[in-house]
């Protein structure tokens, strides 16, 4: 099983998130989780909100992918 962590924080460029989270989610035997400080729903630079799955005290310990986006 292949287990992806994708940071999300407000200001985010929603792109950078959903266009790999497109190819990460059909991929077979992979987990994705959207991980944040909290479970409220992140802003995007251009207004989207997305609501995270996990935050950093629930996630998994470890992952095979983290993901950022580098500002």
């Amino acid at each position: 099983m292949v287990t992806i962590g994708m940071i999300l924080f407000d200001g985010m460029t929603q792109l950078d998130l959903t266009g790999p989270l497109e190819v990460f989610t059909r991929s077979p035997d992979t987990m994705v989780h959207l991980v944040s400080k909290t479970n409220n729903p992140v802003r995007c630079d251009r207004g989207l909100r997305i609501l995270p799955d996990t935050t950093f005290a629930n996630c998994p310990t470890t992952f095979t992918v983290l993901l950022y986006q580098v500002v």
